[in-house]
């Protein structure tokens, strides 16, 4: 659910740190295969500890059903970016949350196929 450009400039700052790197895909230059370095590996090592610590403290504060809530919430706010990237590849990027929250979508006009069969009047 990230935004390209975001992706984008966060592994510009990780390969300037030199905790990633990056290469060309051999069998699609297009694509970019990015790893962890040496140096990366050892800065996750430090970090990931922390930040389960912080998790842990986070998740004991509440109780597993209002956990349960709490993730279906996120379900459903996941669910509906699904739906609004999925929106924007059918209709283009000016559709907006709202238009998917309140059911506003486009309407396609409906063209008859060239060659189509039309039904005859009797």
């Amino acid at each position: 659910m990230l935004d390209e450009v975001a992706v984008s400039r966060a592994l510009a700052v990780l390969t300037r740190r030199g905790f990633v790197q990056r290469q060309r895909n051999r069998k699609d230059k297009r694509a970019l295969e990015v790893s962890l370095t040496p140096s990366g590996w050892r800065y996750y090592g430090v970090v990931m500890p922390i930040m389960k610590s912080q998790n842990d403290a986070i998740r004991s504060m509440f109780t597993t059903t209002e956990l349960d809530a709490l993730y279906k919430a996120f379900d459903r706010i996941d669910f509906l970016f699904e739906t609004l990237n999925a929106q924007r590849r059918l209709y283009g990027k000016e559709i907006e949350l709202l238009d998917v929250v309140e059911k506003r979508l486009p309407t396609i006009p409906f063209r008859a196929q060239a060659g189509a069969r039309r039904k005859k009047k009797i």
